[in-house]
């Protein structure tokens, strides 16, 4: 039917021509209609080839052989320059193929042929998307939302350019419009609870990831985002739920790390202790988890391994005096007076304004009978500030 038609449309066009030529003889007339007829009979054979060569690579697109999809379609369009469906199909081939440049210059070709052809404008502008060229993405995004604005994809991957380029707001409205057309699924949920979660809106991301779980309740990092969420909400045991459950999907280090940190907060320091050890063996570069768990240490007054953790941490940031000073007071614990001066004068050299080392070198001068040191050290840390030196500054100084 589409071959007759266009026979008949051409027929017309000759038909007008022949009656605006007045004269011509009988060869000269038989001899163009021959033409004609010659003309027709090549287009209508090249249309066919085309349909049958956009048919096969259908058939290789299905079976997910997409070089060869593409190599059909090809055949289509250099037997049908036009060809509109061949050029899109051919720019999914290409995209499946992860040749993004490729499938926007198809992509392109068939916008040209159809400027209203909206799902053009989507794939284009995924492909756009995948080449990190955002701006282009969200102009595709948008002109395909012109055309069709039901196009709830259209709504989805603008929202995933505009996240990523910090546009919250903006990525919201378009994840609320995909959902009020039905795009509920997960990662429509997922994507709006990291915008609230940026946004400070930590209750509204926790309602969303716990939608997002709805859809699949076996994501470790649905649980490890929302577990996130209620550590800024302090809502510590919640967290510890969530991450025991990323735990038990996946072995990850920070999993790990964040559960020791809420223990922490729980009054769990054994448990915590725990956690930043398997942290560590998970990952043993990871300086906040060598961080927390010498704070653990300090905290059970294990101050043996209080010494090895800050001395690891020391080997790391060995200007730090937090660093000096805790391992000082745990030398200055089990009675290692002089590690723990050594440390404490290391501490004053870096900052000469910390009052606890002073104090605490006071304490370890008086054990070893240095009182006119200890002395000094006491009226420097009261002179600072220091409220625990002024109770002891008669009893070392008279």
């Amino acid at each position: 039917v589409v071959f007759r038609i266009f026979y008949n449309v051409k027929a017309h066009l000759y038909f007008l021509i022949l009656q605006k030529i007045r004269v011509l003889n009988k060869n000269a007339i038989l001899t163009f209609v021959s033409f004609f007829l010659l003309l027709n009979f090549n287009i209508g054979q090249d249309n066919t080839e085309a349909i049958e060569y956009f048919n096969k690579g259908i058939s290789f697109f299905k079976d997910k052989d997409y070089n060869q999809a593409v190599i059909e379609y090809t055949k289509a369009i250099n037997k049908n320059p036009d060809y509109l469906k061949a050029y899109y199909n051919r720019g999914n081939a290409k995209l499946n193929l992860k040749n993004y440049e490729g499938a926007v210059l198809d992509f392109e070709r068939a916008i040209v042929i159809d400027r209203d052809f909206s799902k053009a404008y989507l794939y284009k502008g995924f492909a756009e998307m995948k080449l990190d060229k955002d701006k282009e993405a969200i102009s595709s995004f948008t002109e395909a939302i012109a055309k069709d604005n039901t196009l709830t994809k259209a709504y989805v991957n603008r929202a995933t350019v505009l996240i990523r380029n910090d546009n919250y707001e903006q990525a919201v409205e378009d994840l609320n419009t995909a959902i009020k057309l039905g795009e509920a699924n997960y990662a429509v949920f997922y994507n709006r609870a990291i915008c609230r979660d940026r946004m400070e809106r930590y209750h509204d991301a926790i309602e969303d990831y716990s939608a997002a779980l709805n859809y699949k309740p076996n994501g470790p990092q649905i649980y490890m985002a929302r577990a996130k969420s209620f550590i800024k909400l302090e809502k510590y045991e919640e967290a510890i739920q969530d991450l025991t459950k990323a735990i038990s999907y996946i072995q990850s280090g920070e999993a790990f790390f964040l559960r020791g940190y809420c223990k922490i907060n729980t009054g769990d320091l054994s448990g915590a202790y725990l956690d930043m050890n398997q942290a560590l063996e998970i990952d043993p570069t990871m300086e906040a988890a060598k961080i927390n768990k010498a704070i653990v240490s300090f905290r059970m007054e294990n101050y043996a391994n209080a010494i090895r953790d800050y001395t690891d941490l020391i080997v790391i940031d060995a200007k730090n005096t937090e660093y000096h000073v805790n391992r000082g007071i745990s030398y200055l614990k089990l009675k290692e007076y002089q590690k723990a001066i050594d440390d404490f004068d290391f501490a004053t050299k870096l900052d000469d304004s910390i009052a606890e080392a002073y104090f605490n070198r006071a304490n370890a001068y008086s054990n070893i009978d240095m009182y006119d040191k200890a002395c000094k050290d006491m009226r420097e840390a009261a002179k600072k500030g220091y409220e625990p030196a002024f109770g002891h500054i008669k009893n070392l100084c008279d």
